[in-house]
């Protein structure tokens, strides 16, 4: 891992709603910041949330996106959509227009952090 991570300019966690999968992107975080040559990774690095399906009611969202948050520059939601339920080659054309748009902000979110490494 260590020999992918010094080659590595941005990091995108990817990570569902249910609380087992928020810790472990906590804890990938957290390793991330503890390890002095990573630590600007953990700062720079995109969380992505996904809905695979409906999130049970007494799941915090809120408190999810504030504790990732602090670990990193960005939190990105991404609705749940039948089209990324199936598990198969994703088309955009068929993704819902909030599924579609929370993936261009996300991308954006990536090129931006990539061109500001590249002008460090």
């Amino acid at each position: 891992m260590r020999g992918i991570l010094d080659r590595t300019d941005q990091v995108i966690v990817a990570s569902g709603w249910a609380v087992s999968g928020a810790k472990r992107a906590q804890r990938t975080l957290e390793w991330l910041h503890n390890q002095e040559q990573y630590r600007e990774l953990s700062r720079n690095a995109v969380v992505v949330l996904t809905e695979n399906a409906r999130v049970p009611r007494d799941i915090n969202r809120q408190e999810i996106v504030d504790t990732l948050g602090q670990l990193c520059k960005a939190v990105h939601l991404i609705p749940f959509d039948p089209s990324l339920s199936r598990g198969d080659i994703v088309h955009t054309n068929e993704l819902g227009r909030a599924t579609r748009q929370a993936y261009i902000e996300l991308a954006a979110t990536v090129v931006d952090s990539l061109d500001e490494g590249s002008r460090k």
